[in-house]
């Protein structure tokens, strides 16, 4: 990420390399932690209802290679684990997660 700046609308704008188009959102959530069981907290399952969102027999998002687990919704950290393995929750899979993201979701 070459820069992330917020817009007049309170809006997230990021710019993924130098001279390349650059991405808004609304929101972006960042969350830390080490649950074995992420479905287990409510506003998660709140959200996923509502979202009619996807989850493993073992409690875990079912996300594509992409990490996006709904629409507009990408994941890292514990959540994206089916995907990454066991080094989601680590340096290297944020690493890994931000490359797949990045690199997948926003391909031109």
């Amino acid at each position: 990420m070459i820069s992330c700046q917020k817009t007049a609308d309170g809006r997230l704008q990021i710019q993924l390399k130098k001279n390349e188009s650059s991405y808004t959102f609304e929101h972006i959530a960042l969350a830390t932690g080490f649950a074995s069981d992420i479905s287990r907290f409510e506003w998660v399952q709140k959200a996923a209802q509502a979202e009619q969102l996807l989850f493993a027999g073992c409690g875990f998002p079912i996300v594509g290679k992409d990490l996006q687990w709904g629409n507009g919704l990408y994941v890292m950290g514990a959540f994206a684990e089916l995907e990454i393995g066991p080094t989601a929750r680590n340096i290297s899979g944020a690493r890994k997660a931000a490359f797949n993201i990045t690199h997948t979701a926003f391909k031109s």
